[in-house]
């Protein structure tokens, strides 16, 4: 195996070692999909493309420069910390609505074109904001790519590296959305609809509620 390719693997084993760890996004992804596999699939696309833009800044340097800023991993722990509060109570009040058909007529498969657009980019921006502002992701892809060597590849190898590290999240959480919408696990989920809305939610609340009182 070539130096380039083996640094390829560490990245990719890498990437993959943080995606299946259970936390925010898994939640995000595993509700979506619940309710919608298309949501799932904008979820799991949000937070490639949050992915994406961290792994360019930490392949260019400026993620070294954002983290040598005064405060900023702060702020980002805190809003990622209340995004995931709003989005988990949000999903607590769909699972306790009295009409369990009226947890989110948009999410649901609803005909509507101006419905199910609007519904797949709240999912996409949940995916996106809940990575951009998670107070982890610039000290992982700085660490990643100067553990590995990938800083010193040349132009094209870097942008591959850039590349593989939200490709290789979108193929598990893209695989996570496809698993939970479809065959008989979305059959017994839909049955107990509320209940897997209110457990992710509660997660969601959970992650953000140690987010906010952490001490990084």
């Amino acid at each position: 195996m070539s130096a380039t390719l083996s640094i390829f693997a560490s990245l990719a084993a890498a990437q993959f070692a943080l995606a299946i760890v259970p936390g925010p996004n898994m939640a995000l992804v595993l509700a979506a999909g619940n309710r919608d596999r298309r949501l799932g699939l904008m979820t799991a696309l949000g937070i490639a493309t949050a992915a994406l833009v961290w792994a360019a800044a930490g392949m260019t340097g400026l993620g070294a420069t954002l983290a040598g800023l005064p405060g900023i991993t702060e702020a980002l722990r805190i809003a990622c910390g209340l995004y995931l509060i709003l989005l988990g109570g949000l999903a607590v009040v769909r699972a306790f609505k009295a009409d369990a058909s009226a947890i989110d007529t948009a999410d649901t498969g609803s005909t509507d074109a101006a419905l199910c657009r609007d519904a797949a980019v709240r999912a996409f921006r949940a995916g996106f904001l809940t990575t951009i502002t998670h107070p982890k992701a610039i000290p992982f892809y700085l660490a990643i790519f100067a553990a590995t060597g990938a800083d010193h590849l040349d132009g094209v190898a870097c942008a591959a590296a850039v590349l593989l590290m939200p490709l290789v999240g979108l193929v598990w959480n893209g695989a996570l959305a496809l698993l939970v919408a479809t065959g008989p696990l979305r059959a017994g989920l839909q049955r107990h609809r509320r209940m897997a809305e209110g457990v992710a939610g509660t997660a969601m609340i959970g992650f953000g509620a140690k987010l906010i009182t952490s001490r990084g």
